[in-house]
């Protein structure tokens, strides 16, 4: 699965060219980032439980916007505060096999998807009874291009509040060998998109099969390396440093991820 991410650390050019086609598009694209952006931080590292605004575009009229929406989808359907809270702790990821089965996943996957920017993940490896948290990213350090999708929920007192799930699907690649957790069945990761998929997943057109999207080899464009916990009195928090190698004397890492 995938709960931990690193975002917003890069300069909003290097997000515009992943999204735009044209110079000026990506002159646009770049502009928009950096009003929305003004007053956020970058995150070196966030937990999705903890609901986090990231960084989405969404298709509007043919243009492609950019949005901060809270990770964790709530339906639009939701009744009320109590069942959002509920919702939102179990829609962090969506499986891309059964999003067009699941209440909470159908509708948006058939027309509310988002393309979620991140500069990349963190996922924990399981070896002797100990994990050991790795941080994965674009062998060329691009923004990955993750598929998603939306929702918009109308709160008690008309307040709108837009979220989002990450769709997952199986892992492939170095991603086969590190997410590994036992209580888990079968190893995920997130559904990375060429840019070439971006326009199609962003479309109206609700006759593309899910599974059609997992067939490129953008995961042979990933790398990984071993970084400081991610959890407990070790966890040095959101700063740089927390996404920098660490190397685990009892790890064979380079064998594990060639």
């Amino acid at each position: 699965m995938c709960y931990d991410i690193k975002y917003l650390t890069q300069k909003k050019l290097n997000y515009a060219k992943r999204m735009g086609e044209s110079p000026e598009e990506i002159i646009r694209i770049e502009n928009d980032l950096n009003i929305l952006t003004q007053n956020i931080t970058p995150k070196y590292h966030i937990s999705a439980f903890n609901h986090p605004n990231i960084l989405c575009f969404i298709n509007e009229s043919d243009k492609i916007q950019p949005y901060l929406l809270r990770w964790g989808l709530i339906p639009y359907w939701t009744k009320d505060e109590i069942t959002a809270s509920k919702i939102q702790n179990r829609t962090i990821n969506a499986r891309i096999e059964t999003i067009n089965e699941k209440p909470s996943f159908k509708e948006s996957y058939k027309k509310r998807r988002c393309i979620i920017l991140i500069d990349g993940f963190y996922e924990h490896y399981h070896f002797n009874h100990n994990t050991y948290p790795l941080y994965i990213f674009h062998k060329e350090e691009k923004p990955l291009i993750i598929a998603g999708i939306w929702d918009n929920w109308l709160t008690h007192d008309k307040k709108t509040i837009s979220t989002s799930s990450l769709i997952t699907t199986k892992a492939q690649g170095i991603m086969s060998k590190i997410h590994n957790n036992p209580k888990v069945k079968g190893s995920r990761m997130p559904l990375i998109l060429t840019e070439d998929q971006i326009n199609k997943w962003l479309s109206e057109d609700i006759e593309y099969a899910p599974e059609e999207f997992c067939n490129n080899k953008e995961y042979e464009n990933l790398n990984a390396f071993t970084v400081k916990p991610l959890r407990g009195k070790n966890y040095i928090g959101n700063i740089k440093e927390v996404s920098y190698p660490f190397e685990y004397p009892e790890l064979n890492i380079q064998r594990l991820i060639s």
